[in-house]
């Protein structure tokens, strides 16, 4: 597959050079059945800009036998820049369409490109009128001493199935991260990957024929982060961003673990059961402080999503087979505090947040600074208070901080 980031073209009449720049866009797709993969046909539409004319984009490529295909285009100066835009060179906006007779098409719409080469990988032909088989990840998790991540599904008895391939996101491209046998477990730890990091993986299968299945929705492991706030360690399990991730179906309980070093024994310094919360509430419950630290010094922190038996979507349990792997453990955190925090938690135990029709109430014990923020981070409402405050905002989501406490409240 090649990258091709200029072009430089030799006017040799005018004896000049003139310089040209290019949006590169390549990938591979391939048809399920095994073999020569090309004639796959990649038709590109879409639109850019040269000034501020608008230029049509229409163009076909073909793959190679390995079903590579890359397409190239002139790129013109962004008429927005530099007023409104950092980019000297427009964007083109382009829909593939692959084709293939005997297979049904399939189109990737809103491929934005510019200077740096995009890559779509995992594409995949499928005749037409064929029953598609997708394989399921039932979890990913980070084993016990948290080295690396565990890919976890159940075997399906009943399809002919030879391999199972998993493949790795690194950045925008799927990357094969490996494979495992049907006769092995289902299970594949990533020996490769980076311990600090979080991965998202989707798997695939191979068939007794060697044709392929589809690719498996995307799955990655519990994320953790850590942030020390006045000597309180406070310990974000999700996000806004990843809060449909979390579904209280098949999630019963979120753990916190603490532990004086990364391979130590983590132990269970709080638990939320989120069993009967609806995706609102768990809004309002997307962080932990730990209230049991004792003392100043350098904390690891881990969580873990505990799962009903029958995690996987199908409500088959998970069987013995796989492993035990009730519990997916998240990547390993440091808090580095300076500060015993017992006196801090001690003072600032009497805050309470909480939403009331269009106004969010803010109670303190003693004065407390509090700020108030919409989900995307604008800064709607700050100051202090002691005692009560009620804070008139629209309806939406936002996050409230005062001292040490902070919540994400929904008005709805």
């Amino acid at each position: 597959m090649k990258t091709i980031l200029l072009s430089i073209s030799v006017l040799l009449g005018a004896v000049a050079t003139v310089f040209s720049q290019t949006a590169t866009i390549q990938g591979n797709v391939q048809t399920n059945a095994a073999g020569d993969q090309s004639g796959i046909q990649v038709v590109i539409t879409g639109t850019t800009y040269n000034g501020l004319t608008p230029v049509s984009i229409n163009q076909t490529v073909n793959t190679d036998a390995q079903g590579n295909y890359s397409f190239t285009y002139n790129l013109y100066t962004n008429p927005l820049y530099p007023a409104f835009s950092n980019n000297q060179y427009a964007d083109i906006m382009v829909k593939l369409t692959f084709n293939k007779s005997g297979y049904d098409s399939k189109e990737i719409l809103n491929v934005t490109a510019n200077v740096t080469p995009v890559t779509i990988e995992n594409t995949l032909l499928f005749p037409t009128g064929i029953e598609l088989y997708k394989p399921t990840i039932a979890m990913v998790r980070y084993d016990t001493l948290g080295q690396y991540p565990n890919v976890v599904w159940e075997r399906a008895l009943d399809k002919n199935i030879k391999t199972y391939i998993v493949y790795r996101l690194e950045g925008s491209q799927w990357v094969k991260a490996g494979e495992v046998p049907f006769t092995a477990h289902g299970i594949f730890e990533d020996t490769d990957a980076d311990p600090s990091k979080q991965y998202e993986y989707q798997l695939q299968v191979i068939f007794e024929d060697d044709s392929k299945s589809d690719y498996s929705a995307s799955k990655q492991s519990p994320k953790i982060e850590v942030v020390v706030e006045n000597g309180v360690p406070r310990i974000h399990w999700s996000s806004l961003n990843e809060i449909s991730r979390i579904d209280p179906l098949l999630i019963r309980k979120v753990l916190l673990y603490r532990s004086d070093s990364p391979q130590g024994v983590y132990e269970v310094v709080d638990e939320l059961d989120i069993s009967n919360l609806t995706q609102n509430e768990l809004l309002t419950k997307l962080s932990m402080i730990d209230k049991t630290i004792p003392a100043a010094g350098t904390y690891y922190y881990r969580i873990g999503h505990e799962y009903y038996n029958w995690i996987d979507p199908r409500n088959h349990d998970l069987k013995i087979e796989s492993g035990p792997f009730i519990l997916a453990m998240s990547n390993i955190s440091e808090a580095q505090n300076t500060e015993t925090s017992i006196s801090k938690i001690n003072s600032e135990k009497g805050i309470s947040i909480t939403p009331s029709q269009s106004y969010i109430q803010i109670q303190s014990n003693t004065k407390s600074s509090y700020t108030i923020t919409t989900s995307s981070g604008k800064i709607i409402s700050q100051g202090t208070v002691k005692g009560s405050k009620a804070i008139q905002v629209s309806p939406g989501v936002y996050v409230v901080k005062c001292g040490t406490d902070s919540k994400t409240i929904i008005i709805q």
